[in-house]
Formats: structure tokens, sequence, C-alpha cells
């Protein structure tokens, strides 16, 4: 062992540093040499569960018998060390190792592909699936498409579902640099995107078009077709108007297409900023235009997806926590809605292996995530240089997050406040008649990485001093780099957006919501452009309907004229008659006429909904002879 190693665990100190067999008998064994686990000699009788698990984080190395001490019980683990200070050779890929062998499913954020390269080949030994989301190299990994899980919900009419996992896109694809003394842009810019892709989802179902539409290329292609021309224009725009009849479209769009011309140059300039690293980079919008089974199945079977991300810029930060967030909520979703006994947990446990993780953007939600994993078989493992870099992310949420880590596991650092926490958290002892910390800020930053030397915190035991075996130790660095996954290009599908279907079904369906005595959800014009609009078949064409045959429209509306004409007259017949016989049989009998049981407020609420009935045909009457005249 080191001097500091030597001296700390030296006479007194024991009483203060937690002693190997007392630590090691908590925690499921692995031996090196064999290559397998064996139980834990105690574990927790109240948890139904903890005698099955093996796999974890390694915490100790007894090197006279060769075994790895292994957390095998559903807690969070959090490791600290800057830059080289062996957190992937140490404790990373050794992690990865121990899950493989006990057959649980991963997520691993991997910047450089040093651990797919170093631990692939061995997971597909044990029968792993393998999946890779490569933002480095798109074209050597796996497709995924961020909108095809929210738009899954969306035709199961899981409404609300669909929105949140939209409003969650929107925001980790526009929040990156956001500005903090005027957000408005950025915000306003997140709202266009949501908005955008609700519109997208609705077109999408209206019209029946594949599902290999709908991704990020096709919300460009929403927002060149919207947003092009000056306010007269767009509000002229048929798709537009199509967009208005949903409450929840319209108040996501209606902030930019329809306010000052300025303004709306403003929020798209930003919004198109956000979206560069897309309309740029045809490699990267083409892995994420279709959709590959990613996590869909992590829960059934032991899956190992790594996360591949340049770590020399963040540009991709936002997609990889993006991929973070929607597979946690997707999962947590699948445990609760298709469990068999009312037992929400995943079947296969999953742990979330995040290196770098205070590089990462801000996760939404992330310590309410972390509180919650542990009930749904889910653990997280996460690794930051400095607590500083945590706390730029995660503000005053930085103590929840910490707090949920049951498991420290410190290599070194050069953090003066976090170190003396550190220090702090290992306690004091009497020396000399003054207290002192019993391990120093000083000793903290001279672990020997050559050796492993690490300090672990771990629950309620005391600290514990150990050394941890390299990856080499584990695979006898007898091992190839696995090569990368490459998948086919693929054509890029986009929506078709066809004007003059769109106004026919527009028209349709007002046909048949006017039918129904209900206020049509259509409007091709306000009132504003209906005075601005010239009454002469002249020009008639030009901004109002591109490529749409206006004689055939006028010829659909004449025939609707004349359908609502034709159940107006027939509706009043069938009134009148009803008056008469009501009136003959009050003769007949020469008595008042009878209440026929219904309360006086519902003959009441029965009339108004009539009346209303009476002014949404009125109402649509009028629009639609403004329709009539204007194009005729």
């Amino acid at each position: 062992m080191s001097s500091v190693f030597e001296r700390i665990t030296a006479g007194q100190n024991t009483r203060y540093i937690e002693n190997a067999s007392n630590f090691e008998r908590y925690f499921s064994r692995y031996d090196m040499q064999n290559k397998k686990y064996e139980a834990p000699m105690r574990y927790d009788k109240k948890n139904p569960y903890e005698n099955m698990w093996r796999g974890g984080v390694p915490l100790s190395w007894n090197t006279e018998q060769d075994y790895v001490y292994t957390d095998h019980a559903d807690s969070h683990t959090l490791i600290i060390g800057p830059t080289a200070s062996g957190k992937s050779r140490l404790c990373i890929m050794p992690t990865v190792r121990m899950l493989g062998t006990a057959g649980e499913s991963m997520v691993i954020s991997d910047p450089k592909a040093e651990i797919y390269h170093r631990t692939a080949g061995f997971l597909k030994q044990k029968n792993y699936t393998v999946r890779v989301l490569n933002l480095r190299e798109p074209a050597h990994g796996n497709f995924w498409n961020p909108l095809a899980i929210p738009y899954r919900f969306y035709l199961q009419g899981d409404i609300d579902r669909a929105y949140e996992f939209i409003n969650d896109t929107a925001i980790n694809l526009t929040g990156m640099g956001m500005s903090e003394k005027d957000p408005f842009w950025d915000n306003s810019a997140g709202t266009l995107f949501a908005g955008l892709t609700m519109l997208l989802f609705k077109y999408c179902r209206d019209f029946r078009q594949s599902e290999n539409v709908v991704h990020i290329g096709s919300v460009l292609q929403l927002r060149n077709i919207l947003c092009s021309g000056d306010s007269q224009r767009i509000r002229k725009n048929p798709l537009w108007s199509y967009a208005k009849a949903d409450l929840y479209i319209a108040s996501a769009l209606i902030g930019t297409l329809e306010t000052a011309n300025d303004t709306r140059a403003g929020i798209l300039s930003v919004f198109d900023q956000k979206m560069r690293i897309f309309s740029t980079q045809p490699g990267l919008l083409n892995m994420l235009s279709r959709h590959e089974p990613m996590y869909d199945d992590v829960d059934e079977k032991p899956t190992a997806l790594f996360l591949v991300m340049p770590d020399e810029k963040t540009t991709y930060h936002g997609l990889a926590s993006l991929f973070i967030k929607q597979s946690y909520e997707y999962l947590i979703y699948k445990a609760q809605n298709y469990s068999e006994n009312q037992d929400v947990r995943l079947k296969t446990r999953l742990n979330y292996v995040l290196d770098e993780f205070s590089s990462l953007p801000t996760v939404k939600d992330f310590p309410a995530m972390i509180t919650a994993a542990r009930s749904r078989n889910i653990r997280f493992h996460i690794v930051i240089q400095s607590k500083h870099q945590l706390t730029l992310k995660y503000g005053d949420d930085t103590d929840t997050i910490l707090a949920n880590c049951t498991n420290w596991i410190f290599l070194t650092g050069r953090e003066l406040k976090f170190l003396q926490e550190i220090s702090a958290l290992c306690g004091e002892k009497m020396s000399n008649g003054c207290r002192v910390p019993v391990i120093s800020a000083a000793d903290l930053q001279r672990f020997n990485k050559e050796r492993g030397e690490a300090l672990i915190l771990s629950g309620r035991f005391k600290p514990y001093l150990t050394k941890l075996p390299n990856i080499g130790a584990y695979d006898n660095n007898q091992w190839k780099p696995e090569p990368d996954y490459v998948h086919e290009s693929v054509m890029i599908e986009m929506p078709n957006i066809d004007m003059q279907e769109l106004a026919a079904w527009m028209l349709k369906e007002n046909a048949r919501v006017f039918a129904e005595g209900s206020i049509p959800p259509y409007s091709l014009f306000d009132d504003r452009q209906m005075e601005r609009q010239p009454s002469r078949t002249s020009g008639r064409s030009e901004g109002l309907l591109p490529g749409i045959d206006l004689d055939r429209l006028i010829e659909d509306i004449d025939e609707k004229i004349k359908e609502l004409e034709k159940e107006e007259s027939e509706q009043k017949a069938a009134e009148q008659e009803e008056t008469k016989q009501e009136a003959a049989e009050q003769e007949e009998t020469e008595q008042p006429p009878v209440d026929k049981d219904v309360p006086k407020e519902q003959d009441e609420q029965k009339g108004l909904e009539d009346h209303l009935r009476k002014i949404a045909k009125e109402v649509r009457r009028r629009e639609v002879t403004q329709l009539y005249s204007q194009l005729k």
C-alpha cells in the first residue's frame, strides 16, 4: 500500500476505518478465477428480490482470495474522479462486466466508444442484445427516432402522454445554450417545435400517412410551409386554418405565426439555429428518421444500449439527455400499465451507467427520477468530475441527487470544497488532545491510481479504503475490439402536404360537424381576410387557395347549401307535425299538457341546446355564403 493508505489504516485509526471482513459480507462475491458470482453471506430478508440479485458496481477486492465484492442491492452509485483518474478502467468497464455476468440490462453513456469496444464482445457471448446509438458516427449504429414513441401514444388515443413526450423532446433539443437574461426566444423556439410536432402527428393520422414520415425532418418541412411569407400570407395558409382547429396546436403556434413580423423573424432565427445540426447533417437526420427497437424490450431480456457521443463538443448532448429521459419514462409507463400482478417493477433490472454525467445537459426531472427509480427496479451509476460541474446543471437539486446515491466511490480530486465535504463525511478523531479529520483533504488527493486505491462511502458503514482491480484483471487482457455496427442508409420519407386534399377534407369535416349541429372547427378564412378579398373572379386564386380546383369547390359548396336547406326544411316540417299531434291528443283528453316526468331544468337545458344549434347553423350558413360569394 502507499504511505497514505498505510498511515490512515495503521494503529488506532482502525477504530475509524471499516474492517474489510465486516464490509464484504454484505455484498455479492465474484470469483475472479472461475468468473462467476456467489450469493452474499448476508442480505435483507425483508426484500424478496435481494437474494436473486448479484450484479453491481465493484466496492472491494480481496487480493488474497481473489474475490471482488459488488453491491447487488437496489442502490445508486456516485463515482468521483477528474480526467485520467482511472474511472473507466477501475469502475465503469468492470461494472459493465459484472452486470453482464448477472444478466442485467444496461444503458451506458460512452463518449469515446472505448467501453463498447472493450465489453460488447463479452456481452454478446452472454447472449445479450447489443445496440448502439452513435452520435459521433451516425452511420455506425442503430436507427432511433425520438418521435416514434410519442406518435405511438398519439395513435393509441393517449394524447396527454404523447404531448408530454413531445414537450420533453422540445426542451432537450432547444434548451441547449439557453440565455439566462432573455429566455423568451429560446422558450418560444421550443414551443414552436412542440406545436409543429403536434401538427405533424395530427396531419399524418388524419390523412393516413406512413409512420416513416413522422420524424424531425418532417417537422422542419412544416416550419417552411407554415412560416414562409408575411402575416397576411400565413393567415391565408390552409394548413394554418387546419391547425387552428386543435386548441393545443393553435396555442403552441399562434405566438409565432400571428405575431409581429419582427418578433416572428426573431423566433424563427433562434429555432433555425437550434435545428441546424439536423438541417446541415444528412447522416444524423437519416439515423433519426427511422425507428428500431432500442429500449422497448430491455425489461424483457438482457440488453445493453451504448450511447456513443463526442466528448470534445456538446452539440449532440441534447439528444443524449433526451434518450435517457425518454427511455426511463417509457419503461416506467410500460411497467405500470402492462404488469400482471400490480407489480410496477421492471422484470429485468435496468442500470443506467452514465459516464461524464455532469457534462450532459440537464436531464429534466432527474432528481425525481433517481428518487423513484429504486422502486421500479432501476439503478443509476453516475460519474462526475467534480461537484461544481453538477451544481452548474442542477443547482439546489444537486444535494438531492448526491443524497440518493448510497455508494460514493472517490478516486481523487482537486476541488477543495468538495474534498473538505468528503473529509467531513469520514468523521474526526482525537489526536494530541485535538479533533482532526480521520482522512484529511490533503490525503484524499494522494491515492495511487496505478494500485487502484479508492475511498468507499457506503450506507451506514464507516469510511472504507480499498484497492479496485483494473479491467485487465477481469478479462486477462484477452479481448478483441468489437467492430462498429454499420447500418445501411435509407431514403428519408417526407409527408405529402396536398393543399387541395387538405381543403377538401376540411370542407367534408365541416359538413359532418355542421350536420350534428355543432360549431365547425375549420374555417378557411377569417373576417379580416374576407374583407380584404376582391369580389370578382379575376385574381381569386392568387394567394387564396393555391393549386385548388375552385370550380369543383364551388360545386361542393352549392351541394352543401342545398343539403342544409333540405335538412332545415325537413326538421321544420317534423316539428310542425309533432305540434299538431300534441294538440290533437290534448283535445281528446281535455286535460292540461302533461309534464312527461321531465324536470323543468332539463326542458330549459334542452331548449338552450337547440337554440345554440340554430345559432351555430346560422353562423356556418353565413360563413359558407361568404365563401361562396367570394369564389363566385
